[in-house]
Order: structure tokens, then sequence, then C-alpha cells
């Protein structure tokens, strides 16, 4: 049986943890999205799984279809399409896509190595997926990347709100020295990441899901992570924004979330008691906050 690799005392070291992905070396800058097929799952009712090609990377995403409006589901560091399945009836109200990040869960290429790469990449996802306007909700280092994409293609989207996240993003040196060092024997324990309160059943079924990532990705997320850092262009960010977090997370601290809502005008900030895994913490509450908020 595989075991856990645990991150001793990692709430006095960590500062500000979040998560990224790597994506595949883009094989052509020009290549379009291809939807290649799709698959009705009859073990989530309602959600099908598509094959996305663009620049060269060719992606998983699933998706909860819906009359309502559109919103994409971004993973954090290490994670993947996967981890959203569990909570996507929590988002029933929603056009809901989840979307893998290029180089895991047996998509061919390693990661993307900053946010600037990714958010390009994901522009382009928007514009030839035909999405109108989505809310583009991303936990930890997803929230960075939606953060970007916001900054650097407004009119695109709809609305950013960032989970468990902030404008920069550091990472302990302990947690990439763990990545670093875990394997697919021996793979990095995500309890670190969860309030103390939450359930072991729900802190092993990430833990299955997220372990399919590539641990070569989950590190090159980590390190993108820690190079994440956009406070300087806060001021110039058009689509409205929710900040939502846990007020027990370590690893992007309330303080994070506060700094965010007093450098972005308009923004509001939606707070509730759960660790840094707020989308697995509380579901319920997250989804209800985003669709009150829109």
């Amino acid at each position: 049986m595989a075991r856990t690799r645990t991150i001793a005392g990692c709430d006095g070291l960590i500062s500000i943890p979040p998560t990224l992905r790597r994506s595949h070396t883009v094989s052509s800058p020009h290549s379009r999205r291809i939807l290649t097929h799709t698959r009705y799952n009859e073990e989530s009712c309602m959600t099908q799984t598509h094959t996305l090609s663009v620049q060269g990377h060719t992606i998983q995403c699933l998706h909860s279809p819906s009359s309502g409006p559109p919103v994409i589901l971004l993973h954090g560091a290490g994670g993947n399409a996967e981890t959203w399945r569990p909570l996507l009836s929590a988002w029933s109200w929603a056009d809901t896509w989840c979307l893998d990040l290029p180089g895991r869960c047996g998509n061919p290429g390693p990661a993307m190595e900053n946010t600037e790469a990714i958010a390009s990449w994901l522009q382009e996802v928007i514009q030839e997926s035909g999405l109108h306007k989505p809310i583009v909700v991303g936990h930890s280092f997803g929230g960075a990347l939606a953060l970007t994409l916001g900054l650097r293609a407004p009119s695109l989207v709809g609305g950013i709100v960032m989970v468990s996240s902030g404008a920069r993003l550091r990472v302990s040196p302990l947690i990439l020295e763990s990545v670093a060092s875990a394997s697919e024997d021996e793979p990095l324990d995500f309890r670190f990441a969860f309030g103390e309160d939450t359930p072991d059943e729900t802190v092993e079924a990430y833990q299955v899901t997220a372990n399919k990532t590539p641990n070569q990705t989950t590190l090159a997320d980590w390190q993108a992570c820690n190079t994440f850092d956009v406070r300087e262009e806060l001021g110039a960010l058009k689509p409205r924004l929710l900040i939502a977090h846990g007020t027990e997370d370590v690893l992007t601290p309330p303080k994070f979330q506060m700094y965010l809502e007093a450098q972005v005008e308009g923004s509001e900030r939606f707070a509730c008691e759960a660790g840094h895994m707020l989308p697995w913490e509380a579901s319920t509450a997250l989804a209800d906050a985003v669709q009150a908020w829109i």
C-alpha cells in the first residue's frame, strides 16, 4: 500500500502557498480547439467528458450542462478536473466546465511553467469554445490564473471568483522539498491543506484523485505558484471580483483576501469556517455564495 508523505510543522512555515498546473509543450501555436469526443458518464448524472485541443495541448474537460450561466472551475496546484466531480451537484444552477490544465491525467506533454502562459492558453480555450463571458472560479493557484486572465483579457470573462488565493503566492521551501521528494509509492499528504475538522473521507477522496496528477507536474505547479505576483496591477482589474476564503486557512491566510478586497474597488468577500480547501470543505456554501453574487 502506498504511503503518504506528510509535512510536519507546516503551520509555522507556510507564508502563502497555492497551486498551479503544468501544460504540454506547444507543438503548434496556431492550432485550434477541437472537440474530439463527448461521452455520457452514468456515474455522474448529466456530466459529460470532452477532449479539447488548444495550442497543441490536448486536455480533458468535465461538463455539467445547464441552462444557467457558464462557469469555469479551475483546480489548484497538483489537482485535475476530476477533483471537482464530487462537487458538481452544488453547482447544478450553472453550466459548469471543469478543465484539466495541461500535463496531467493521461494528457501528453509537460506542464506550462508560469501563470502568463497558462492564462494565454485559457484565453484561447474560452475564445474557441464559444463560451460567452463565463464566470471563472479558481481555487488557490487556479485563482491566480483567473486573476491573470481577468487582467489580460477582461472582455472575455463575466466575473472572477478567487477561492483561497491571493495577488501574490509564495510557497514555503518545505512544501517544495516535500513535493520534489514525493513519489508514486509515497505521495504528498494533502491533509495539511484542510481544516482540522474536515472528515478523513473527504481528505482521502481528494487525495486519491489528486494523486492521478504526475508528481513532476505537481512540482511545476507549485513552482509556478511561487513566482506569481500581480499586486502592482490590481488597480487595473476590470471584471467583477468575488473573494472567497476559509477563516482557518494557513496556506493563504485571511490577510491575503483582505488585502485583495482593499485593493480592488467594488470587490466583495465571502468568508466561511474552513481551511484552504474551501470548495471541498464547504462546497454548497461556496456555490451558493457565487450564485447569489452573480
